[in-house]
C-alpha cells in the first residue's frame, strides 16, 4: 500500500479534519477557506471513488456534483461574450475550450446551465446546445466534472489577486 491509497478509515479521517476546518472557518465567515475545503472534499471524494465504486456509480456521483458545481460557479458574474459570425449571442462564464475529433468545442454557463458551442473549420459550421447531464453528447460527463474543477480552482485564485 502506497501513501496514496485510500481505506475507508482514512477517508473518514481526512473528512473529519476537512469538517473540523469547516466548522472554523463558517464560524469566521471565511468563504474562500470553505469554498477551498470544498475542493480539498472533491478531491479527496474522487480519490476515493476511484478506488471503491464501480463505473456506474462514478457516472452516477459525478452527475450530482457537476449539479453543485454549476451552482457554485453561477455565483460569478457572467462577464464573458460569447459570439457567433460576430453576433452576441450572451454572456456567460466560458469554462474551457478544446478540440475534439475535428471540432472546436466550447463549455459555458449561462443561467445555470451548460451550453455547447462547436465550431468545425470545413466546412464552417458553428452550433450551440445546451448541454444535458443525463444525455451527454459530444463531452462525457468526466470531461465536464473536470473542466467545472478546473475552472473553480482558477475563478477562486483570480479572486484573491
Amino acid at each position: 500500500m502506497s501513501i496514496e491509497d485510500i481505506t475507508p478509515f482514512t477517508y473518514f479521517y481526512k473528512n473529519t479534519k476537512l469538517f473540523i476546518k469547516f466548522i472554523g472557518a463558517n464560524y469566521r465567515k471565511d468563504e474562500d477557506t470553505i469554498q477551498n475545503i470544498y475542493l480539498d472534499t472533491l478531491k479527496l471524494y474522487d480519490q476515493y471513488m476511484d478506488e471503491y465504486f464501480n463505473e456506474l456509480e462514478k457516472s452516477h456521483k459525478r452527475k450530482e456534483i457537476i449539479l453543485e458545481l454549476i451552482e457554485l460557479i453561477s455565483m460569478y458574474d457572467e462577464e464573458e461574450e460569447l459570439t457567433i459570425n460576430g453576433i452576441e449571442l450572451f454572456r456567460g462564464i466560458r469554462i474551457k475550450g478544446k478540440v475534439v475529433r475535428q471540432q472546436y468545442v466550447e463549455i459555458w454557463l449561462k443561467n445555470k446551465n451548460l451550453w455547447v458551442y462547436i465550431f468545425e473549420n470545413k466546412p464552417i459550421k458553428e452550433g450551440l446546445f445546451i448541454w444535458d447531464v443525463n444525455k451527454p453528447s459530444v463531452l462525457k460527463e468526466e470531461e465536464i466534472y473536470y473542466a467545472l474543477i478546473e475552472k473553480i480552482h482558477e475563478l477562486n485564485n483570480s479572486k484573491r489577486n
